[in-house]
């Protein structure tokens, strides 16, 4: 059975129009390819005193809003070409951190959903699978699959990530 998330929804509606596409034909694999940043207004303005601003890629984005938000869709912003910039510019010092090499595995059961995470070591994943979903020996393309543009988008992004920026005035 297959349950529609309509907060989900509603927030990635409101990122994808944020992001100046239309969400009824945008596709994933667009809005993936787009690479746009946006900024969590909510956020921004608990913390005026802070310069600091929390961008997202679009899917963290929806993540954060039904983690963080999850009354309403949200009120986003698109950064502009020069802050995602900066923004990329921080993602690219972080990025070394994970050997996005290994790091491509991904649950079939959380796919998509709000508890969804980011890529995994095989090892990593097999155990999430056993653990989280009471699966005694996960099969791959069953419970896991290799995603083979893992490398490639979380070079381009970081997806599930929030970045912490602050824009030169």
């Amino acid at each position: 059975m297959i349950i529609v998330d309509e907060k989900a929804c509603e927030a990635a509606v409101a990122i994808i129009r944020a992001c100046e596409m239309d969400p009824r034909f945008v596709t994933v694999d667009e809005m993936d390819q787009l690479g746009a940043r946006v900024e969590c207004l909510a956020c921004w303005e608990l913390e005026l005193e802070d310069p600091n601003h929390v961008v997202f890629g679009w899917r963290s984005a929806v993540k954060h809003q039904r983690e963080r938000h999850s009354s309403d869709p949200g009120n986003w912003r698109m950064l502009t070409a020069s802050e995602a910039k900066v923004a990329r510019d921080e993602e690219g010092k972080i990025q070394g951190v994970i050997p996005s090499d290994q790091k491509v595995w991904l649950c079939l059961h959380c796919l998509d959903l709000p508890a969804e995470e980011s890529w995994k070591t095989l090892e990593d994943v097999e155990s999430h699978v056993q653990h989280r979903h009471d699966v005694e020996i996960p099969r791959a393309n069953q419970d896991y699959v290799k995603d083979f543009a893992a490398p490639e988008l979380y070079a381009a992004s970081t997806l599930f990530e929030a970045t912490v920026v602050e824009f030169p005035e």
